[in-house]
């Protein structure tokens, strides 16, 4: 164990790639972890893999937890001397980029992989090529306007990509999200609908993944019910880039998770009594590219569970009528001004653990999300910022940089499963009785 690690220590500093970054515990791990109560990483210098080591008091706690990445990967197509004239030409170049960025992420070696600006053909020819010889599948869907272009053309489109380990997960479902379509069966007369969402061709996409049987059977604990299965939803969306439309951005994001609801509630029918356990739903794991600050409509819709109907970043457009078909309580339900969401999600990142997400010459910020469904995950540890004055002595004022492949920073967050167990005692599971 490092020396950093002492006991009631919550945070530490790890080098990844020759980067130092903060390595940020939970306050809230519980207490069957020991008295080593935190997530210890250590970096396996000779290949380059980050291992995530849980030291917990009894096997099912292990089995219960999975690790989530989320990074926009900069496409080729946008990564120009145009606008990253600071970087030099040849760290623009895709395949200088491309070797950095499989190497970010294969350090993290995460279980769920969540990437944004993937374009179509290095998803099939480079991500999934790579990534299957490491254990993953994964789903990719292009942005919409890949339905209108020719072969050639669609090769260059961006999109959304889930990746996730066969030897944890098996894929029940996977689904596309395109908001220009939502936006047309749902414009219900409104002109801001129709010309500033239908326009924008962002897309989300989602996978149901179920937790394989075997790991289940191998926990300590005793299922409530004869669970059968346990199911979790990912969702990976990137939202328009335009400051100017704040409300298009708020809107897509009310659109995406009610689509998310919709394939949570019917999974969840399709399911057997007592299969989702007592915690209830199947958990969410939303991440993405939202192009939104914490202080936008888009974050507090997400955190607090709605926003009202009149909130700034709605533009004083006329969107109320079409909202509503978005909001929990549907079409004919009442909004109470409000539009909420039937979610209770909490970000990995709170506090202002995470300075910024976004690193340009012009721009620093937070824009980058991992959100997770309470009660039914816990969140355990996050891989937190780059330390602030090694950027400074490598003279990193904007990325990308030759030292980092995108304009990005990835986002990676430890989170445990509470599968539906027979009640703990004095907070540690014991063994079923059979």
């Amino acid at each position: 164990m490092p020396s950093c690690f002492k006991k009631k220590k919550k945070w530490c500093w790890i080098t990844c790639h020759g980067a130092p970054h903060c390595l940020v515990v939970s306050p809230h791990v519980p207490n069957r972890y020991r008295e080593v109560d935190f997530v210890c990483l250590e970096l396996n210098s000779k290949l380059f893999q980050v291992e995530m080591f849980m030291f917990s008091f009894h096997l099912h706690s292990a089995l219960s937890l999975f690790s989530v990445m989320c990074y926009n990967v900069l496409c080729d197509k946008y990564a120009t001397r145009q606008l990253y004239g600071y970087c030099p030409s040849w760290a623009l170049n895709w395949e200088y980029r491309k070797k950095a960025i499989m190497q970010e992420i294969l350090s993290c070696n995460a279980d769920i992989i969540s990437l944004q600006e993937v374009e179509t053909e290095q998803y099939y020819s480079f991500f999934l090529v790579e990534l299957k010889e490491r254990g993953y599948n994964g789903f990719f869907s292009p942005k919409s306007r890949a339905r209108t272009m020719s072969e050639q053309e669609r090769k260059h489109v961006d999109g959304c990509a889930i990746f996730f380990k066969t030897e944890k997960f098996t894929l029940v479902q996977k689904h596309t999200v395109e908001f220009n379509q939502l936006a047309m069966a749902n414009s219900e007369g409104s002109e801001a609908m129709l010309n500033r969402v239908m326009t924008k061709d962002n897309i989300g996409v989602a996978v149901l993944l179920e937790l394989r049987k075997e790991l289940i059977e191998m926990s300590s604990g005793k299922p409530h019910l004869g669970m059968e299965k346990q199911l979790v939803l990912v969702a990976n969306a990137h939202m328009h880039w335009d400051p100017d439309y704040s409300d298009v951005k708020l809107v897509q994001t009310m659109m995406f998770l009610s689509e998310v609801k919709n394939i949570i509630d019917k999974a969840s029918r399709s399911l057997k009594p007592g299969v989702s356990g007592e915690l209830g739903t199947i958990p969410l794991v939303l991440c993405a590219d939202l192009n939104s600050l914490p202080d936008s409509g888009v974050v507090e819709y997400l955190s607090t569970g709605g926003v009202e109907t009149n909130h700034k970043d709605f533009k004083e457009l006329r969107y109320n009528e079409s909202l509503t078909n978005f909001s929990c309580n549907g079409k004919n339900g009442t909004t109470n001004g409000r539009i909420t969401h039937g979610f209770k999600l909490k970000s990995a990142y709170e506090n202002g653990l995470m300075p910024y997400t976004n690193y340009t010459f012009d721009f620093k910020g937070i824009i980058d999300y991992i959100f997770y469904s309470k009660p039914q995950l816990n969140i355990l540890g996050i891989l937190g910022p780059l330390d602030h004055h090694w950027l400074i002595e490598n003279n990193i004022s904007g990325c990308p940089h030759p030292l980092i492949p995108s304009d990005h920073f990835s986002l990676f967050a430890q989170l445990e499963l509470l599968l539906p167990f027979l009640p703990p005692v004095n907070g540690i599971h014991l063994p079923g009785r059979r």
